[in-house]
C-alpha cells in the first residue's frame, strides 16, 4: 500500500471518534494492518524525520481496533533519501512511535542513502549491493 496513493480524507474533527473513522482508513485497516503480523515500512526522509502522513495513518487507525492493529505485531524499517543518512533519524523516530504500539520493530533498519543514484526511471533498484542488502534484511524479517 503507497499512502500517496490513497485518499487523504481522514484529517477532520471527529478522526479520534470511532464513528468519526474515515471509509477510506477503515478499508486500508481492514485489508491491510488488521490482518497482517508483520509490516514493512519504506520511509522517506522528510525534514529530518518520515513524512507526517505516516503518523496521522498510524494515528487513524488507533481509534479503531488498537490492540488488533499494532499490539505484538513486527516490524521492518528501510529508510530512504537522497542525502547521506538514509533517514537514519527518521527511522529511529518511527520505530519508538511502533514501539509505542506495542509493535516489535527489526532492530535490523536499513538505511539506503542517494537512493535517486540507485533506482532507474521507474524507481526498480539497479543497484546490485543495495537489492542484497534489502533481500537480507528480508530473509531476516521473514524469519521472525
Amino acid at each position: 500500500m503507497a499512502l500517496e496513493e490513497e485518499a487523504h480524507d481522514w484529517f477532520h474533527p471527529q478522526m479520534y471518534k470511532k464513528a468519526g473513522q474515515s471509509a477510506s482508513v477503515a478499508a486500508l485497516q481492514d485489508a491491510y494492518v488488521l490482518p497482517s503480523k508483520k509490516m514493512v515500512f519504506v520511509v522517506p526522509e522528510y525534514n529530518g524525520s518520515f513524512p507526517g502522513v505516516i503518523k496521522l495513518f498510524l494515528d487513524a487507525c488507533s481509534v479503531r481496533a488498537y490492540d488488533r492493529s499494532f499490539k505484538g505485531k513486527k516490524a521492518a524499517l528501510l529508510g530512504i533519501s537522497t542525502g547521506r543518512a538514509g533517514n537514519l533519524r527518521g527511522m529511529d523516530h518511527l520505530a519508538d512511535i511502533l514501539n509505542f504500539l506495542g509493535m516489535v520493530t527489526l532492530p535490523n533498519k536499513l538505511p539506503v542513502s542517494s537512493i535517486h543514484n540507485l533506482v532507474d526511471t521507474e524507481g526498480n533498484i539497479t543497484d546490485a549491493e543495495t537489492r542484497e542488502q534489502i533481500e537480507a534484511q528480508a530473509r531476516e524479517f521473514l524469519s521472525l
